[in-house]
């Protein structure tokens, strides 16, 4: 029992080692090895000035008119204002640091007025909380409709976007954005580099796994001379630490489940605004906008008369804090008054 025990868990040592250094060798490679666009990317940058399209490249700018057709590049990575960019943050349980970006695209449309698939996105892990037991993550988000006028002049020419460059703010570094899952184009180039780097890395995986065999071996041989009393005794540790990993394991998992159910009861559901929306306002209401973000909504429209909206919207359970957002106005063809209010939803709206 002690012998498979010590085996096994050389074994997870070992590999969570090989995982490790992996991970912080990749950080040394350079880009066109492991298809990554970082702040210190070479890519070619495109960006608008004074209306027309730029490209620069190993320090030369050029007209993307002119460039496109000589460099034989199909990718770029265009450049836009810093003020283009939304920022968030919101709580995690710290166990799910590894799954940010991923959790950042689910969770988009609860965060931000956009889908995950609807952005260009840089997310990381801003600091600790909670003791260390969770973690703030920080999200960076550009519309793909706010830049879809420039990819458009930039597939004139045959150039894709492969990443959002945001301009240095207050001195800082250069932040890169990158686009939804499935419209990247990497070179061929770069994902044959990347082949390669992986049959390599497997390589190095089984010679990692070749000396934990030896060095096993010898563990086992030296086991073989420790006395019968000892090895029973020995034999226990494993057994309660596993079962304490274990129990973690569970409290974290609970955790991240509450985390879930948290989220999804302060969160209202986008049908239930709808129909108390719908049962509040007066028939001769005609809405031409209804907004939501986070705990907010929006409305804008005409009605016969709109001082009355306020009204409508304080007396029901459903929100509060009703006011104008803008001054409503008379439109003379309609007969109507313009107007656009705001309210708070309350947070007991669940689906």
């Amino acid at each position: 029992m002690a012998l498979a025990v010590s085996i096994d868990a050389l074994t997870g040592a070992v590999a969570r080692a090989f995982g490790w250094w992996s991970r912080q060798l990749r950080t040394f490679l350079p880009e066109r090895l492991t298809g990554a666009i970082g702040p210190r990317h070479r890519q070619p940058v495109a960006e608008a000035i004074d209306g027309d399209l730029f490209v620069t490249e190993a320090g030369h700018k050029r007209r993307a008119a002119d460039w496109a057709p000589r460099s034989g590049r199909r990718t770029v990575v265009l450049r836009v204002p810093g003020e283009w960019a939304l920022k968030r943050t919101f709580l995690l349980p710290r166990m799910a640091a590894p799954a940010v970006p991923g959790i950042a695209r689910l969770e988009m449309d609860r965060l931000t007025p956009w889908a995950g698939a609807q952005v260009f996105l840089d997310s990381r892990v801003a600091r600790l909380v909670d003791g260390g037991r969770k973690i703030e993550a920080a999200i960076t988000i550009v519309p793909c409709a706010k830049v879809e006028s420039l990819r458009q002049r930039l597939a004139e020419h045959g150039l894709r976007i492969a990443a959002i460059e945001l301009d240095a703010q207050d001195g800082g570094g250069r932040q890169i954005l990158m686009p939804p899952s499935g419209q990247a184009d990497p070179p061929s180039q770069t994902r044959s580099l990347r082949r390669a780097a992986a049959a390599v890395a497997a390589a190095m995986l089984l010679l990692a796994v070749g000396a934990a065999g030896v060095l096993g071996w010898q563990i086992r041989e030296r086991e073989r001379a420790i006395d019968a009393a000892r090895a029973q005794l020995a034999a226990l540790q494993p057994d309660v630490e596993a079962v304490r990993q274990l129990q973690g394991d569970i409290r974290a998992l609970r955790e991240a489940q509450r985390f879930v159910d948290d989220r999804r009861r302060q969160t209202p559901a986008a049908s239930i605004v709808l129909e108390a929306v719908t049962r509040i306002l007066p028939d001769d209401v005609w809405l031409t906008e209804l907004v939501m973000s986070g705990g907010a909504l929006r409305l804008a429209g005409y009605a016969a008369d709109a001082s009355m909206l306020i009204g409508s919207l304080e007396s029901s359970s459903d929100f509060h804090d009703a006011k104008f957002q803008a001054p409503s106005t008379r439109d003379r063809e309609l007969g109507k008054d313009r107007f656009a209010v705001g309210a708070d939803i309350r947070p007991r709206l669940e689906p």
